[in-house]
């Protein structure tokens, strides 16, 4: 598998995601600092703007690579911008996983 990583200024724009909550589904941001190597608390906040502008709902603050100060980072970005607070490891085994997300 390879990944691909964008550069913050190069981030794409959705188009808006109500047709997706329409149906009943919450927009939720996964993991926002993995999706680029240059990516900060300080440099995603302009796009969490505008993703909230794009009906964006919540934003997951709490994952389980991220040490306590940037998890407090993202759970205040999420409050200033009023957004649900989700929580993941990325986990996807039948083994227990060897950290732990908290």
């Amino acid at each position: 598998m390879h990944r691909r990583f964008l550069k913050p200024d190069y981030f794409p724009p959705p188009p808006r995601l109500s047709s997706f909550t329409k149906q009943g589904g919450l927009a939720v941001l996964a993991h926002p600092l993995t999706h680029s190597v240059d990516y900060t608390l300080e440099s995603i906040e302009p796009l969490i703007g505008q993703l909230k502008e794009l009906d964006l709902d919540g934003l997951e603050a709490i994952y389980s690579s991220y040490e306590q100060k940037t998890r407090e980072g993202l759970l205040a970005l999420a409050d200033k911008h009023g957004l649900l607070i989700s929580a993941g490891s990325d986990f996807r085994s039948s083994t227990p996983p060897s950290m732990s997300p908290f």
